[in-house]
């Protein structure tokens, strides 16, 4: 008896979609790729707004991709098919996937790439990326090790991008836990009087502009010097002032009272950073502005 014939193995088209993707992904430069709606929906919340009933999208079952590549799409498209997200989601791309996942709410992916990036060496780009992508764990890791290592160019990238991560930086440098303007207001200072020292914070959104401050309270010269020196324990030695911009020490804190009470040598608006050293090696910091010599 002669063998039936093979039934001939049915295939899709060499460069044509398969037949579950039934809608067309349409890219800057005219490029584009068909994708299944059933799995960009499943994975994500944005598409499946966008191709549910009455939206354009759905109706006319084409979708323009402006945040990214053609390349770029297909290696985030790669790791939604089941168990594809065993794959290693390497250096290369993951920039890149970082911002997709982010941009379509795909958490699974965007879990994935901050497993990658809290591998990768700490900059502070790196921590401005973690605050703009919500990555919790990369944000406080790397806030912690600059703290210990950051340079002058980072310091700078994060005074003009984010005076709260510069902030956040800031205090870790001296070993703080949390740094807010609620601690500062915290602070124990008295009311005003001649040859006052004024405290302000400066708004974190402000940072660097002594225009926009907040007034805190007012410290006089002498009890400043009683606070810091006698009821700390503190010698003059001790005590710094510092000028917030330079990083380099101002003056001493005995200069500064000298000039203060008797030179009257103040110089408006500048900001500076009032150092505490105590017994134990260990430092404060409160944000400052000398009033001019004309409220003095």
């Amino acid at each position: 008896m002669a063998n039936p014939a093979k039934r001939p193995r049915a295939t899709s088209p060499v460069n044509g979609p398969k037949a579950w993707e039934d809608i067309e992904l349409v890219f800057g430069g005219g490029s584009s790729r068909h994708a299944s709606s059933a799995l960009l929906r499943m994975c994500s919340p944005v598409f499946d707004r966008m191709l549910g009933s009455g939206m354009q999208e759905s109706q006319e079952r084409v979708i323009k991709v402006e945040v990214a590549t053609r390349d770029e799409f297909n290696v985030l498209y790669d790791l939604l098919t089941p168990g594809a997200l065993s794959k290693s989601i390497n250096k290369k791309h993951v920039d890149a996937l970082l911002r997709l996942s982010d941009y379509y709410e795909i958490d699974f992916v965007k879990e994935a790439c901050e497993e990658v990036l809290l591998q990768m060496p700490v900059t502070a780009q790196r921590l401005l990326q973690a605050s703009k992508h919500g990555l919790r764990r990369q944000q406080e890791r790397s806030v912690k090790q600059l703290g210990q290592s950051v340079d002058a160019t980072g310091l700078l990238l994060l005074h003009d991008e984010s005076p709260e991560l510069l902030l956040a930086v800031a205090c870790a440098m001296k070993g703080y836990a949390v740094c807010n303007r609620e601690e500062v207001v915290n602070l124990k200072v008295a009311a005003d009087a001649p040859g006052a020292l004024s405290l302000k914070a400066l708004r974190s959104s402000d940072m660097g502009h002594p225009v926009e401050v907040v007034a805190l309270r007012t410290w006089t010269i002498r009890l400043l010097k009683e606070r810091l020196v006698e009821e700390m324990g503190l010698s003059y030695g001790d005590v710094r002032m510092w000028d917030f911009f330079d990083n380099k020490i101002f003056a001493t804190l005995e200069d500064e009272l000298d000039a203060q009470l008797h030179d009257k040598r103040i110089m408006d608006g500048q900001p500076i950073l009032l150092e505490e050293r105590d017994n134990h090696g260990n430092f404060t910091f409160v944000s400052a502005l000398r009033q001019n010599s004309s409220s003095t």
